[in-house]
């Protein structure tokens, strides 16, 4: 989740991440602004996850008042909002274009899954927005192809899949993600900061988001 600016490129992208300059115009077209940049490439073990596995979303979720973040993405901070903005995702019924949402992409077949829903209730949603309990609710899945850009919301059930292959080896995968839309809060312990001074356009926390408290 390091911040670049979609406005300049050339001047907000690290050289290491050149190679994804041409997946990223396509993303942002004649977008402008602060979005946030994943880049995971490595070797995982066959049978394990590139990344987060389990059935969730990307819009995190408070469900303690008590948290110090909880009123954070309320304007005058005296509502509670259990649902963060993280890069929100909508498609103009007329024009079909799409604002904001999330782009992702990796080399490697049938490892991430995809439902076509959106979860509108907070409470439907566990830690961080985990959402394997109501998986029987989702309709059927779609298992993303390689070397594919696709789009998505904030609130779109998703999950990491077991990468196949030959028990004790390993596969590589590089994985793309672009956040092209709002979000409510950056987590410095978790995301990267930009080597060009770059700020995200959201309040920054040092707490550690994957706590007992959240």
């Amino acid at each position: 989740m390091m911040p670049i600016l979609a406005n300049n490129l050339s001047r907000t992208l690290p050289a290491e991440c050149k190679d994804y300059l041409g997946i990223i115009y396509e993303c942002v077209g004649q977008l402008s602004g602060v979005m946030y940049l994943t880049i995971d490439e490595r070797s995982v073990p066959v049978g394990e996850a590139h990344r987060r596995p389990g059935l969730h979303c990307e819009s995190p979720v408070v469900t303690k008042k008590e948290h110090p973040l909880a009123f954070l993405s309320e304007v005058g901070g005296d509502k509670f909002r259990p649902f963060f903005r993280w890069g929100r995702g909508v498609v103009d019924r007329g024009s079909r274009t799409k604002q904001g949402g999330i782009y992702l992409a990796s080399t490697v077949a049938h490892s991430s899954r995809v439902y076509p829903n959106v979860v509108l209730n907070a409470s439907m949603a566990g830690k961080d927005g985990a959402l394997g309990e109501i998986r029987y609710l989702l309709g059927p899945p779609h298992d993303l192809e390689e070397s594919r850009v696709y789009w998505m919301t904030d609130r779109t059930p998703h999950e990491s899949l077991p990468l196949q292959g030959e028990p004790g080896q390993t596969v590589y995968r590089q994985f793309f993600r672009l956040v092209a839309g709002p979000i409510d809060v950056w987590f410095s312990k978790h995301n990267t900061p930009s080597p060009f001074g770059v700020k995200p356009d959201c309040p920054i926390s040092d707490i550690y988001k994957f706590s007992d408290d959240v």
